[in-house]
């Protein structure tokens, strides 16, 4: 589109990592680079709830991240901090302490919600269930 880059690109990229994660799909994914680069462009995004049942993480987080999958930049959340405001306040998610990374993504056998394993840049791995509602 030719317009600057500024966070809410990154926001777009989280959004897209979360759909991901929850769905344990590929968002994206087409057999050629044009149909890739046109979904992303074109196609409708479904919401989280129609790959995975609702009950199993809140409908906030299927909010912020349908807004972070906006193609209208300032329908996004301004920066990722916002995004985070929404999940900590209705999931067990925490940001991890610098250096960390997320090793792992997925629905577990038997998990009531999907998982994310991080790694602390110190320390041992500790995992967060995405869906668990405080």
């Amino acid at each position: 589109r030719g317009e600057p880059l500024d966070a809410r690109a990154d926001v777009w990229a989280v959004g897209v990592m979360l759909w991901e994660a929850l769905t344990g799909e590929p968002l994206f994914d087409r057999d050629t680079d044009f149909l890739t680069y046109q979904a992303i462009t074109e196609a409708a995004i479904p919401p989280v709830a129609a790959r995975v049942p609702a009950a199993s993480y809140p409908a906030a987080a299927d909010r912020v991240i349908a807004r972070a999958l906006s193609r209208d930049r300032d329908q996004r959340p301004r920066d990722l901090r916002e995004v985070h405001e929404v999940l900590s306040r209705h999931t067990d998610v925490r940001a991890p302490a610098f250096g960390a990374a997320v090793v792992r993504t997925g629905i577990e056998p038997g998990a009531a919600a999907p998982s994310i394993t991080i790694a602390p840049a110190h320390g041992r791995a500790r995992r967060s269930r995405i869906g668990r509602i405080r």
